[in-house]
């Protein structure tokens, strides 16, 4: 402020600050000049108010054991607040410690490499089990479970039908007379003359004698057969029969009459079955004696 000595009043009020309106009161009053014009300072008998920007023509000294700071609260209020230590350490003194699959080195939060974490394998996950995804529609992560994501991936899942394919195979040829005698497959196996069992397990498999297909669920089933047998004489007849249970209850039979030459007969079947049921398959000679080859096999194929 100018020395207003030897100045008139006319020539020195616009230089003199005063309040807006007669003294100081609880009510905030603006700072003004002797025109009139407001100033960024407000006073009351209990606060001092700053509309614009506060500046410190010197930088305030800097303190390094302090933990006191003001702050403005949302009334715009400048209040004092003690802070914690680690809030001035940074982040190597904020985080203390870090769970896996994250680590901390220093500063430093980082994630173990995927090789490093036990698996999960088909066999282990569970349908609850949780997965870390980004949604891109809202740049956030996310969870998913594997029976949803399982669901997303693979909505309609193909079902392959129980089956059996039971082979004569390694068991090579067998010797059958004129009483049905019932054919014995190869055990199961993954060879071209082993038997086979493909698709969802449980409704049908070769049982334990490798001689008929257990059925354990209730259903239909499809089976076809295919039988060579190698005569030994000319002009017999050759009886195949497939039974439940070997009963002479039969699901189907076919008769051929064959020479001494290689003969294959085939036919198939549906049957409407119930748990607990064999199928077997049975084969006789109307005289003398045949050979069945290792070509014969029963197919079984569960349809719903």
């Amino acid at each position: 402020m100018s020395d207003l000595t030897n100045q008139k009043i006319k020539d020195a009020f616009p230089s003199l600050l005063t309040l807006s309106s007669n003294e100081v009161t609880g009510s905030a009053k603006a700072v003004q000049d002797g025109n009139g014009t407001d100033t960024a300072l407000a006073l009351s008998t209990g606060t001092v108010n700053i509309d614009g920007t506060l500046v410190f023509d010197t930088v305030p000294a800097t303190g390094s054991t302090e933990v006191k700071c003001l702050l403005l609260n949302a009334s715009n209020q400048v209040v004092e607040r003690t802070l914690d230590t680690t809030a001035f350490t940074g982040l190597a003194g904020a985080i203390t410690t870090a769970s896996t699959p994250l680590v901390k080195a220093g500063s430093n939060v980082t994630m173990l490499a995927s090789t490093s974490l036990s698996q999960l394998t088909s066999a282990t996950i569970a349908n609850a089990d949780d997965i870390l995804i980004y949604d891109i529609s809202t740049s956030t992560w996310k969870r998913i479970n594997a029976a949803d994501l399982k669901s997303f991936i693979n909505p309609t899942p193909q079902y392959v039908a129980p089956q059996v394919v039971a082979r004569r195979g390694l068991l090579g040829i067998g010797s059958i007379g004129t009483t049905f005698v019932r054919v014995v497959f190869a055990p199961v196996g993954s060879q071209d003359n082993e038997t086979i069992e493909l698709g969802i397990p449980g409704s049908i498999a070769l049982n334990g004698g490798n001689n008929g297909i257990d059925i354990s669920t209730d259903g239909t089933y499809q089976f076809d057969v295919a039988v060579e047998t190698d005569n030994a004489s000319t002009n017999l007849d050759v009886f195949v029969e497939l039974r439940i249970a070997g009963s002479v209850g039969r699901l189907v039979s076919a008769k051929r009459t064959g020479g001494t030459d290689p003969n294959a007969m085939s036919f198939y079947t549906t049957a409407t079955l119930t748990a607990g049921d064999t199928v077997d398959l049975y084969v006789k000679t109307s005289t003398g004696t045949i050979e069945i080859t290792e070509n014969t096999q029963l197919y079984a194929r569960k349809l719903d």
